[in-house]
């Protein structure tokens, strides 16, 4: 399945995680697989926060996908909260591209 990303016109791949897995080693596995098949695609992290602090937002993003991109492991990130409203668009856009 993944192999047919190669004949798949596209702009990016959005990587969500199963909440049963570990998303760290998950997405580790998934890139091996990518490089493995030669599939060189823009892969953004969609993350799904619980309502939260603002503080704790930032910390479970960067322990969660952070490691990841600065592996060079992901080109983005998409923050869709479990709960429309659970955060400040500003509080989402600060922990975004601080994550970045």
């Amino acid at each position: 399945e993944i192999a047919k990303l190669n004949d798949i016109e596209h702009d990016f791949v959005l990587l969500e995680v199963d909440p049963s897995l570990s998303r760290l080693h998950a997405s580790r596995r998934l890139f091996g697989i990518l490089e493995d098949k030669n599939i060189d695609s823009a892969i953004i992290h969609h993350y799904h926060p619980e309502p939260s602090d603002s503080a704790e937002l930032a910390l479970q993003m960067g322990t969660q996908i952070g490691g990841l991109l600065c592996d060079g492991l992901g080109d983005g990130v998409l923050v869709e909260p479990m709960e429309a409203g659970a955060f400040e668009m500003d509080v989402l856009r600060t922990a975004s591209f601080g994550l970045l």
